[in-house]
C-alpha cells in the first residue's frame, strides 16, 4: 500500500477522513481499518475494480458496498465509503488509504525515510541512523533500506520530496568533475597566455 500513487483528490478525502477520525477520537481505530483497507484493496486488485467499475449500477454498487463493509467496519469508514461511492470516486479508495496513511504518520510526528546504502545496515547501525535523523528532524523516523552497490559506501536518504547523497559514488564524480573542470581552465589560461 505504501507505494500507491495519491493524487489531489485522494488527499482530499483522506483529509476529510482525518478530520472525522479526530472529531470521533478514534485517529488509531480508524487508521487500523483503514490500514487493512488498503491491504485488502492491493492484496485483491479485483474487488478494487468490480466496487469501483463504472459499468455497474449505483443501486448494486450501494447494495454490494452494504454487504462488504457494514457491520464489518466501523460506522465511520462504512459512511465515508459511501460517500465516496455517491461522489462517483471509489477508484481513488486506494490512493485514499495511502494518503490517509501518510496524514496519521505525520500527525503522530513519524516521517519514513528511503536509505539507500551500498550494504545493508546491521540493525544498530540502522537504529543509531534513525535515532540520530528523527533527532535532527525532531520526528519519529521508519528507516527503509534498500541495497544498491553501485554507491561503493555511504548512502543516498529519501526524505519526502528531498535527497540527501552522502554516498561515495557521488562523492568520487563530483571530484572527478572538479578536477576535469580545473584542468579545462588551466589549459584556457595557458591558451590565453600563449
Amino acid at each position: 500500500m505504501a507505494t500507491e500513487q495519491t493524487d489531489a483528490v485522494s488527499r482530499v478525502y483522506a483529509q476529510a477522513l482525518l478530520s472525522l477520525a479526530k472529531q470521533n477520537n478514534d485517529l488509531d481505530g480508524i487508521a487500523q481499518e483503514v490500514s487493512d483497507l488498503g491491504q485488502l484493496l492491493t492484496d485483491n486488485a479485483d474487488l478494487g475494480k468490480l466496487v469501483s467499475s463504472p459499468v455497474i449500477a449505483d443501486a448494486k454498487r450501494r447494495d454490494m458496498i452494504q454487504r462488504l463493509f457494514e457491520g464489518k467496519t466501523s460506522d465511520t469508514v462504512y459512511k465515508f465509503i459511501q460517500v465516496l461511492s455517491r461522489k462517483g470516486r471509489l477508484a481513488a479508495l486506494p490512493g485514499v488509504c495511502t494518503a490517509f496513511a501518510g496524514l496519521v504518520a505525520q500527525e503522530r510526528g513519524q516521517i519514513d525515510v528511503e536509505a539507500t546504502v551500498a550494504q545493508e545496515l546491521d540493525a544498530d547501525t540502522a537504529a543509531r541512523v534513525a535515532r540520530d535523523l528523527g533527532e535532527a528532524m525532531n520526528k519519529t523516523v521508519n528507516l527503509q533500506q534498500t541495497v544498491d552497490a553501485s554507491l561503493i559506501g555511504g548512502m543516498r536518504l529519501r526524505i519526502g520530496d528531498r535527497l540527501i547523497d552522502a554516498s561515495v559514488a557521488t562523492r568520487l564524480k563530483n571530484a572527478a568533475n572538479r578536477l576535469a573542470a580545473a584542468g579545462r581552465e588551466k589549459a584556457r589560461t595557458t591558451l590565453i597566455a600563449d
